[in-house]
């Protein structure tokens, strides 16, 4: 699938950037706009994803991995000899299928005894796809010509649809739904950056970045058929991001080279909603389970034939998106 939205952002991203490198801002010396004018660029390559939950109201884990195939787009604008800014997408192209595992966290068993499940024990898999895009905007001051300090907002969106579930416990319900969850953040950045001399210069150019930024808003939308439409708004936690340039000039005016990006996005547990008289087989309901889990999972027991109604806690959890992401890059600017 073509994540459309995010990849026409881009592209405006970098024909504004093309624009202004033409000349719409301050001249400043010849010798310093040959050397370090703007610059435009296109990335494709493939994101490495790894994205980690650990247990909050209910004892699992979960771990899941994939790759996919993204463009990244932008560049960078001269203001005057003090200031600069860039503007820098990133969209998935191509999304593959991973692997999901959720294994146990505490030692469980159902009413009788007769269905158990250890602590580490695998517990369920499922598949999964992740749609990720992301727009940030930076200032770039200029300490020297080459050394930058950076300020800035990012827009980030992650789409996870999991599906194909295979219980590996009759502790766990076989679900056949699909699953969507959705996550929006917009973040505060500050960082730092190196640029070495501007393409077309004949000769090789090196860049890097680092970012640290802190979520203004952080909302997440799931639509678990079992407990209808779920929105949370925890935006405690942080976002880092990596990341690294290195081309050389194959034509006046074009650079060739290749790139790493790697970001880590870390959100804390929080956003506790009570579920009322959730359905659930009887013998899915775990007895023993550690005495904070009890009291965060609080089940209240209503028997209907085979069936339980309980209160279900259900938190946000604690989470952990790592991407690498690398590939090759062609870069130019339509000036000496």
């Amino acid at each position: 699938m073509i994540n459309k939205k995010y990849a026409l952002l881009g592209v405006v991203a970098l024909l504004s950037t093309t624009s202004l490198n033409a000349g719409f801002f301050g001249d400043g010396s010849k010798e310093e706009s040959r050397h370090y004018d703007g610059y435009a660029y296109m990335n494709f390559g493939l994101e490495n994803v790894h994205y980690v939950e650990k247990p909050t109201a209910v004892p699992f884990a979960l771990d899941a991995t994939t790759s996919n195939i993204v463009q990244m787009s932008g560049g960078l604008t001269r203001v005057n000899d003090l200031f600069d800014f860039s503007i820098d997408s990133i969209a998935t192209l191509a999304m593959n299928e991973g692997s999901e595992e959720w294994r146990s966290t505490a030692n469980l068993s159902n009413i009788d005894g007769s269905a158990t499940l250890s602590n580490g024990q695998l517990a369920q898999t499922n598949s999964y796809t992740l749609q990720a895009s992301q727009l940030q905007i930076l200032l770039h001051y200029k300490y020297t010509s080459n050394i930058r300090l950076l300020a800035g907002v990012t827009s980030a969106n992650q789409t996870f649809k999991r599906y194909d579930w295979n219980s590996k416990s009759a502790l766990i319900d076989e679900d056949t739904s699909l699953i969507e969850e959705s996550y929006t953040s917009i973040m505060g950045n500050i960082g730092a950056g190196y640029e070495s001399y501007g393409p077309a210069h004949n000769a090789d150019r090196f860049r890097v970045r680092a970012v640290f930024g802190l979520p203004f808003t952080h909302t997440t939308l799931n639509t678990s058929d079992r407990y209808n439409d779920l929105e949370f708004d925890e935006n405690e936690g942080y976002n880092a991001e990596l990341d690294v340039y290195w081309g050389y000039t194959v034509y006046k005016g074009v650079e060739l080279g290749v790139f790493v990006n790697a970001s880590r996005q870390y959100r804390k547990a929080g956003g506790q909603q009570i579920i009322p008289n959730v359905e659930v087989l009887d013998t899915n309901i775990p007895t023993t389970v550690s005495e904070t889990q009890i009291d965060e999972v609080s089940v209240e027991r209503t028997t209907t034939g085979t069936f339980k109604k309980v209160n279900r806690v259900v938190q946000w959890p604690e989470n952990t998106l790592d991407m690498v992401r690398t590939g090759i890059s062609i870069v130019w600017k339509f000036r000496e």
